[in-house]
């Protein structure tokens, strides 16, 4: 899942699972939603491309 997604700050619901997706693992993934979009924000800050979140 791109990390991109993170910057989605009105996102309130992402439902994957029964996903085979390796990113975020199933234990970010068991947290909901919340956990997922920190998840991928703390990518996108390792990234180095931690720019303004999307309205």
């Amino acid at each position: 899942m791109p990390p991109e997604i993170g910057q989605l700050t009105q996102l309130t619901e992402l439902d994957i699972d029964n996903n085979p997706l390796k990113s975020p693992p199933p234990e970010i993934v068991d947290q909901g939603t919340e956990a997922i979009l920190a998840y991928l924000r703390a990518q996108l800050s390792e990234k180095g491309d931690d720019k303004e979140p999307c309205n």
